[in-house]
């Protein structure tokens, strides 16, 4: 992946991440409930939109975690980026 896209997808999870505090922070049960949909939908945006399914095969069944998805993308990213250091270096 380029590192333009590692940025996209670094500010997309970042998304992912200020509506999870929104969900935590939520006082009523139809807020939260609302946020969760949000929440369910950008994430299956993420998986696709990125191919994450490529850098980790359980990422969509377990993505109902939200945590649990936000330290998998992390990885991610963290795995690319080092990937891409590494190609600068063979170069």
């Amino acid at each position: 992946m380029e590192k333009e896209t590692i940025s996209k997808l670094k500010d997309s999870l970042e998304e992912i991440r200020i509506k999870y505090n929104e969900y935590k922070k939520a006082k009523n049960k139809k807020e939260k409930e609302s946020i969760i949909n949000r929440l369910t939908i950008l994430k299956n945006s993420l998986i696709s939109r990125y191919d994450l399914m490529k850098y980790n095969l359980y990422i969509k069944s377990e993505s109902y975690n939200t945590e649990n998805f936000l330290f998998d993308v992390d990885n991610i990213i963290l795995k690319l980026k080092l990937e891409n250091d590494e190609d600068k270096v063979s170069d």
